[in-house]
């Protein structure tokens, strides 16, 4: 089997997930593949979803219900919700939708 160099794992991952328009359906399919090699890398690559309702429910997580059962189920790590949090607002700070939501959501949408 081949292996993709990391640079051309991110490209694909990234582009693959901006086209999608439902954050549920990716985020099972991470969890699959996280399950699999445990790359925890992979997370970072949610952030490149492209869609502003999408990426607010990533910063919510209300929508998330499942996934973040199953999270807790696999033994995330709080180190890991943080870096999630922290790696969406690198990504997306420059779009003023997102910061304007990232700015007045701080309190519910942080890491707990």
């Amino acid at each position: 089997m081949y292996r993709l160099l990391p640079w051309w794992k991110e490209w694909t991952y990234c582009n693959g997930i901006r086209a999608e328009k439902s954050l549920i359906g990716i985020w099972n399919k991470v969890l699959e593949k996280w399950m699999s090699d445990s790359d925890n890398r992979i997370f970072e690559f949610l952030t490149c979803i492209a869609h502003p309702n999408s990426i607010k429910e990533y910063l919510e997580d209300k929508n998330l219900a499942t996934v973040s059962l199953k999270c807790n189920i696999l033994n995330f790590r709080d180190i890991d919700r943080v870096n999630r949090y922290l790696f969406i607002i690198v990504r997306h700070a420059k779009n003023d939708e997102i910061l304007e939501y990232i700015l007045n959501n701080f309190a519910e949408s942080k890491p707990r």
